[in-house]
């Protein structure tokens, strides 16, 4: 971690790497999605969906030891304790050995039963979808254990490594895809392509570790006092990693379940769009946590209360506009985007994700800000309720609303726990009013972001291409980035932000 540098200095700059990162996918996404459904068909998309639900899932297995792998390095990294974390990446590597040969070996035992008895895959990519399947699961027998040198980096605060590599091989992948379309290939030699890539960058991964930690041997050394120590705190976001899925992957799954494959792809693409939102608190909690750690192991409480009322300002002050012209310009961003069939199959199940990701956004320091004070019990339990209500929605509303039955169970289950978990965090944990959070953090981007997208809903009558919905899109964006700074911004977040063009 860099000592000599203010905490503030560090924190910003790792927060812009991050979006510089997601940036620039976002930008390459918009451009290549169209052209790899278009050359797939949305029945084999629909099936790569599928397989990123199931893996997804069942990162769970991970039992929440990234997180835990994160806190305790950079703790006794700024004890310079070397030992114990090399006891505790030792530990991490055996635990994640072990999941990744159960992880792989149930997918590939359930491949069979989901290709032909449960999803509803055309005979014609049946076998194309056995062999997807069974090369994932190799992949995450592999990827499981040595992703814990994808932890080492973060723990360090060197999160312009990590994004550094993510746009490297990020780039390559979907380079690559658009190129194997091109000259004619197909599903197979993707999933070949995106393994080996994945596997290239791991290694990369483990070098960067091995200059970043010259002090410690990366060896599996199994200690159980770390172990308990590590799954005690993990262990509990486990129930998150079994529980989050259930409310963003379910209803993927259930729609293959139900409708043909290809209303997976009509719902992937706005789901798509509107988690993009969580790029926002995802790039900037992932900053935070590690000295969100430190700074509950010294008990500062006051700088606690800042970092959080701050980041929380920053996560809405940028989710809210974007959330409100997704919603406002949902029907011309998916026909002119993707065509006229997606605007008609998506268009309100991309308003109602994207109201139910900003709902979630809200919410995203305060897990953050309990799992760095060890208690990842409280969001947890907030996730298992969302759960068991998204569980019962999906099964009462897929079969009845389709895609747009996935939609509003999202949207019913995120309203129903995040103000608990923002009401309990508050309250417990930082010792803070809700009063206080609102004001301080929620209120004016609230407002403001709300506000001034809705002063351009009369320009979606002119909207008629792809370069004026841009153009529209950049002008909002310029006008609420001029009142954001003189309205939302307080003294000390312009001079943290004009500290990064020094």
């Amino acid at each position: 971690m860099e000592k000599s540098r203010p905490r503030s200095h560090i924190l910003v700059r790792n927060t812009l790497w991050n979006f510089l990162s997601q940036g620039w996918f976002l930008i390459l996404a918009f451009v290549t999605t169209p052209y790899i459904i278009r050359k797939l068909g949305t029945d084999a998309y629909g099936v790569l969906s599928i397989v990123g639900v199931v893996l997804g899932y069942f990162a769970f297995l991970d039992l929440g030891l990234d997180r835990a792998v994160i806190k305790y390095v950079a703790e006794y990294y700024a004890k310079k304790d070397f030992d114990t974390i090399r006891e505790v990446i030792g530990t991490a590597l055996v635990i994640y050995f072990l999941m990744g040969f159960i992880g792989g070996t149930v997918i590939a035992s359930l491949t069979a039963i989901l290709i032909t008895k449960v999803l509803k895959i055309p005979s014609n990519l049946i076998n194309i979808s056995q062999f997807i399947f069974y090369i994932s699961a190799l992949g995450f027998l592999i990827n499981m254990p040595l992703s814990v040198f994808g932890s080492i980096p973060k723990a360090l605060q060197r999160f312009d490594v990590v994004n550094k590599i993510k746009i490297c091989f990020g780039t390559l992948q979907l380079l690559l895809t658009v190129l194997l379309l091109h000259l004619g290939y197909f599903l197979k030699q993707i999933v070949i392509m995106n393994f080996l890539v994945s596997m290239l960058s791991i290694f990369i991964y483990i070098f960067i570790s091995k200059r970043l930690l010259p002090q410690i041997q990366f060896r599996p050394v199994f200690n159980k006092d770390i172990f308990i120590k590590l799954f005690k705190f993990g262990g509990t976001i486990t129930i998150g990693k079994i529980t989050v899925p259930i409310g963003t992957q379910l209803g993927r799954f259930l729609i293959g379940v139900f409708y043909p494959i290809s209303f997976v792809t009509y719902f992937t693409v706005p789901y798509m769009l509107a988690s993009k939102i969580w790029l926002i608190p995802s790039n900037i909690v992932s900053v935070i946590f590690p000295a969100t750690s430190e700074l509950f192991s010294q008990n500062q409480t006051n700088i606690l209360h800042e970092l959080h009322l701050r980041s929380t300002k920053y996560i809405m002050m940028v989710a809210v506009p974007i959330t409100i012209l997704l919603i406002i310009f949902a029907k011309q961003i998916l026909g002119l985007w993707m065509g006229p069939d997606f605007a008609i199959q998506g268009a309100f199940s991309l308003r109602l994700l994207a109201l139910a990701t900003l709902i979630s956004s809200s919410a995203w320091t305060c897990v953050t800000a309990a799992q760095g004070a060890g208690r990842p019990d409280i969001p947890a339990k907030v996730q298992v309720l969302q759960a068991v209500i998204n569980v019962i929605l999906c099964f009462l509303l897929i079969p009845r609303w389709g895609i747009n039955g996935v939609a509003v169970a999202w949207l019913i289950h995120h309203m129903v726990g995040i103000p608990i978990i923002i009401g309990v965090t508050n309250k417990r944990i930082l010792k803070m009013s809700n009063l206080q959070f609102i004001k301080n953090g929620l209120g004016f981007p609230l407002i403001v972001g709300v506000v001034i997208p809705c002063f351009f809903i009369p320009l979606r009558s002119i909207i008629s291409s792809l370069p004026i919905l841009l153009c529209v899109f950049i002008l909002i964006g310029i006008i609420y980035a001029v009142v954001a700074y003189f309205t939302i911004l307080d003294d000390k977040d312009k001079s943290l932000l004009l500290s990064c063009f020094r």
